[in-house]
């Protein structure tokens, strides 16, 4: 495990996101004050390497004296809309919490990942990896109506995938036609 540490780093915005990759785990806190500083929030940007599910590993740990406290975690595509936002259960003054969060059919774009708080100091951890990598699959972008149907012969295997999501859209369907 790599890490990279950013507590009370100035990542507030998507602006001033610190890019990080699949081997890289993130090490940080939020609601922690330094010279009248409070941060309240940390973007964190990465590219995925390829399409595939985005799993997605939490370690969350309540550094405050007050029980039943959350915070909330949300990922943005490179558009910067979101694609998932939770506060994921409430953790107790003292405990840490393990959380692993799956978003699927998702074409290998820019993603950013955002930590932060209502009220109380946090430390936390984030990782990710790719599951089921479509590096091997080679799909045509344009062939998604009639008139753009991509030809090919009956001893040809097609490979592709549908409802892949990244800023451009989805591509909900592939139309090919043969001979």
């Amino acid at each position: 495990e790599s890490g990279i540490g950013f507590a009370n780093a100035d990542t507030d915005n998507f602006a001033t996101a610190i890019n990080f990759s699949p081997t890289d785990t993130i090490k940080g806190t939020i609601k922690y004050s330094k010279a009248g500083y409070t941060d309240d929030a940390d973007y964190f940007k990465t590219l995925m390497p390829n399409d595939g599910t985005i799993r997605i590993y939490l370690e969350r740990t309540n550094t405050s004296p007050y029980n039943s406290q959350y915070n909330y975690f949300s990922v943005f595509d490179k558009a910067q809309t979101s694609v998932y936002y939770g506060y994921l259960g409430y953790i107790n003054a003292g405990e840490t919490r393990y959380d692993t969060i799956d978003l699927y059919c998702r074409a290998a774009d820019s993603m950013y990942f955002r930590m932060d708080n209502t009220s109380v100091c946090f430390k936390y951890k984030i990782h990710y990896e790719v599951l089921n990598d479509f590096t091997q699959v080679i799909d045509q972008d344009s062939n998604d109506d009639f008139a753009n149907a991509v030809y090919f012969n009956a001893s040809d295997t097609v490979k592709g995938r549908l409802d892949y999501v990244n800023s451009g859209g989805a591509d909900n369907n592939d139309y090919f036609k043969t001979f």
